[in-house]
């Protein structure tokens, strides 16, 4: 872990690639994003739900939220 956060150049995708993805038990980042994402599952949410987020959140941006399904 300490080699890749003392070599990450490339920002959040990396850590996840190495790091979050194998340690929840998915093969590569594009995996573990799809997995995590709430898009395609509000359907699933059976307890009234109250979620927000910023515009401007380098994270998680705006155009990635399911804000149509939701």
């Amino acid at each position: 872990m300490e080699l890749v956060f003392s070599t990450n150049k490339t920002g959040l995708r990396t850590l996840d690639e190495e790091i979050s993805a194998p340690m929840f038990g998915y093969k590569n980042a594009h995996e573990y994003y799809k997995g995590i994402t709430l898009a395609g599952k509000f359907h699933q949410i059976k307890v009234p739900t109250f979620s927000f987020h910023t515009l401007d959140d380098q994270v998680s941006p705006a155009e990635l939220s399911p804000i149509k399904e939701a």
